[in-house]
């Protein structure tokens, strides 16, 4: 029974192969498996096949990924903003920050930036280059920013950057440096 239904497969597999083509009366063109009655067969040109280059060898696996990432070096990591001893009025405590990386965040090795405030981690490591600081206390700050790796170990880090923020104040009500 086994060959049976094997014998009918074998034979089956070259008739299916075959497209036939019918043209109806009323102009209907018809394309079948199936030859009918005025039916031509349909000659079909070679399949079009394309074999790909082999890729270099140690590229796209996983396992080599780590290797890459510790092997890949950033050519520099600086503070695009605030420059260094900048004064900056804001009563709500807010200091934008923008960091500029050369080459481009590592994303795929699981590289982050990791900002600083006063020496401590700031906020959890993300792939943002710009950061919003809330809610400073006046007074002198420093602001720095590191390229972490999955594990956190830092891979280059900015130069630290020194702000002075100042609030207003009901003491110099009318302080000529302060403009709302």
């Amino acid at each position: 029974m086994k060959y049976l239904v094997f014998l009918i497969c074998l034979f089956a597999l070259p008739a299916s192969a075959d497209v036939y083509k019918t043209v109806t009366g009323d102009g209907e063109v018809i394309f079948s498996d199936v030859p009918s009655k005025g039916a031509s067969r349909v000659h079909l040109p070679e399949l079009t096949t394309y074999k790909s280059t082999p890729l270099p060898a140690g590229t796209g696996t996983k396992e080599e990924a780590p290797e890459q990432a510790s092997a890949a070096a950033y050519n520099s990591f600086t503070v695009s903003s605030p420059e260094d001893k900048a004064t900056i009025w804001n009563n709500e405590g807010i200091v934008n920050m923008n960091v500029s990386l050369d080459p481009a965040l590592l994303v795929t090795s699981g590289h982050k930036v990791q900002f600083f405030l006063d020496g401590k981690p700031y906020g959890k490591a993300d792939l943002s280059l710009a950061l919003s600081y809330r809610g400073l206390d006046r007074g002198t700050h420093t602001l720095s920013a590191a390229v972490v790796d999955e594990s956190g170990a830092a891979l280059i880090s900015t130069k630290p950057v020194t702000i002075y923020l100042h609030q207003a104040s009901l003491l110099h009500p009318n302080n000529p440096l302060y403009t709302p």
